[in-house]
C-alpha cells in the first residue's frame, strides 16, 4: 500500500516536472532570452527529453522510488543553468518573468520524496543559489538588495510549507499502511481462532462420531456374520459411506498432510479425493512445495474451490496449478472446462445467503492479495489468488505499535524525521 502511494506521488512529481518545463516554454516565447538563445532552448528541449524519460519510466514502475532524491538535485541544476545561460541573472532590468518564481518550483518538486528534511536542505540550497546568481550575475551593480532578500524569504517559506506538506503526506501514507496492515493483522487474529476451532472440531468428530460409527459397523458386521440378510447388508452399507463421509470431513477440517508435508502435497491429496467422489480429473501442477504462511488460507481457498467445480460446473477435467510468480508471493489457480459461472450469478448466490467465494475472496484481499475470477478457454471458469507468502502474525497491533511510537515522538525532530 506504501509503496503505491509513492509510487503514485512520483508520477505527479514527474508530471508536474513536465508542467514546468512547458511553463518555461511559454516563457521563452513571450520573452526571448537576453542572452544565448539557442544554448537556452537547447537546454530546455535536453531537459523536456529526460523529463518525459522520467515520467515514462515511472509510469512503467521501472524507476527506483528509493534512488529518485537526486533527480530533484538535477532540476535544481538545470533551472539554475538555464536562468545563468538565459542572462535572468544578470538582468538589472529585472525584465524577466522567469526571475520572479521559477527556483520556487524546485522545493515543491522535492515535496514529492515525503522526506521533510530533503525538503528543507534542497529549499535552503535553492535560496542559497538565487542569492549567489543575483550576486554574481548583477555584481555590485545591483540595487535591488531588498528585493532579492524578500524572493529568497518567499523560496524559504515556500519550502517550509512543502517541508510541512511532505511531513503530513508522509504520516497520511503511513497511516494508510498502519490500517491495511491492522486490517491484515485482525483477519490473522480471526482465522487463527476459526482454525483451532476447525481443528478441535476435526478431533471431537475423529474421536466421537466417527468411532462410534466404526464401532456400529463392527457390530453389524459380526451380526451379518451369524444372521445374514438384506437390512443388515444396507445398514452396513450405509455405515460405510457414513464412515467414508466422516473421514472427508476430518480431512477437510484439519489436514495432517498440509501441517506436514506443506502445500503442495496437500494439493495433491485433495486432488485424488475430489476424483474418487466425483469422477472429474483433477490435475495438480506445484511449482512450490510450500507457501509458508499462507499454506493453510491456499488450501481452504482451493478446496472451496474444487467443491465448486463438483457440484456447479458439470466439468471433466479440472487444474490446479502453484507457483510462485515473484519472491515472497504464492498463486493458486484453479481451471475447469465446464459451463462456467458469470459475476451476476456470484452476486445472486452472495444475496441468497451463499457466500463461499465471497467470504475467501474478502480473506485473501484482508492480507494484501487479490482474488479474480474470470472464464476459462474455451470453456469453463478460471480462479486466480495470489497471496504474499509472510502474513502478519505480530503480537501486537500496528495501530498499538503506531500509537506508541507517535505518543512518543515529539518536537521538531520528529517531524522532520
Amino acid at each position: 500500500m506504501i509503496e503505491i502511494q509513492r509510487q503514485l506521488a512520483l508520477q505527479t512529481q514527474c508530471l508536474f516536472r513536465i508542467t514546468v518545463i512547458l511553463f518555461f516554454g511559454v516563457e521563452f516565447l513571450l520573452f526571448l532570452p537576453h542572452k544565448n538563445t539557442a544554448l537556452s532552448i537547447t537546454l530546455l528541449s535536453g531537459y523536456a527529453a529526460w523529463a518525459v524519460f522520467l515520467f515514462m519510466s515511472a509510469t512503467r514502475r521501472t524507476l527506483d522510488i528509493q534512488a529518485v532524491w537526486w533527480t530533484v538535485i538535477l532540476d535544481l541544476v538545470i533551472l539554475a543553468s538555464l536562468l545563468t545561460a538565459s542572462g535572468a541573472f544578470s538582468d538589472t532590468s529585472w525584465s524577466s518573468p522567469l526571475m520572479d518564481g521559477s527556483l520556487a518550483l524546485v522545493p515543491i518538486m522535492a515535496a514529492f520524496q515525503f522526506r521533510a528534511r530533503f525538503t528543507l536542505t534542497i529549499s535552503v540550497c535553492t535560496a542559497a543559489l538565487y542569492v549567489t546568481g543575483i550576486g554574481i550575475g548583477q555584481g555590485n551593480g545591483n540595487p535591488y538588495w531588498d528585493h532579492t532578500s524578500a524572493q529568497a524569504l518567499f523560496i524559504l517559506l515556500v519550502a517550509a510549507g512543502c517541508a510541512l506538506l511532505s511531513k503530513v503526506q508522509r504520516i497520511r501514507v503511513r497511516m494508510i499502511g498502519m490500517l491495511f496492515r491492522h486490517r491484515a493483522w485482525l483477519l490473522a487474529r480471526v482465522m487463527s481462532v476459526e482454525e483451532r476451532e476447525r481443528d478441535e472440531l476435526a478431533e471431537t468428530l475423529h474421536d466421537g462420531a466417527l468411532q462410534n460409527v466404526l464401532a456400529a459397523r463392527f457390530e453389524i458386521d459380526e451380526a451379518i456374520a451369524e444372521y445374514p440378510c438384506d437390512a443388515l447388508l444396507r445398514a452396513a452399507r450405509a455405515l460405510e459411506d457414513a464412515t467414508e463421509e466422516l473421514r472427508l470431513t476430518v480431512a477437510s477440517l484439519h489436514s495432517e498432510i498440509l501441517e506436514t508435508q506443506g502445500i503442495a502435497a496437500a494439493l495433491r491429496r485433495l486432488a485424488e479425493r475430489t476424483t474418487q467422489r466425483s469422477g472429474i480429473d483433477v490435475r495438480v501442477d506445484c511449482a512450490i512445495a510450500t507457501a509458508r504462511s499462507a499454506d493453510r488460507m491456499l488450501h481452504r481457498t482451493a478446496t472451496e474451490l474444487l467443491n465448486n467445480v463438483v457440484k456447479h460446473s458439470n466439468a471433466k477435467i479440472a487444474h490446479i496449478r502453484l507457483s510462485e510468480p515473484e519472491e515472497g508471493w504464492a498463486r493458486l489457480e484453479v481451471l475447469d472446462d465446464g459451463i462456467g459461472i458469470s459475476p451476476s450469478i456470484l452476486r445472486e448466490k452472495a444475496t441468497s445467503g451463499h457466500i463461499g467465494i465471497s467470504s475467501h475472496r474478502s480473506r485473501v484481499e484482508g492480507v494484501g492479495g487479490t482474488f479474480t475470477l474470470r472464464n476459462n478457454s474455451p470453456t469453463g471458469t478460471a480462479v486466480e489468488v495470489t497471496v504474499p507468502m509472510d502474513q502478519i502474525n505480530e503480537t501486537e497491533s500496528p495501530l498499538q505499535l503506531l500509537a506508541k511510537e507517535m505518543g512518543g515522538s515529539a518536537g521538531l525532530g520528529y517531524w522532520l524525521r
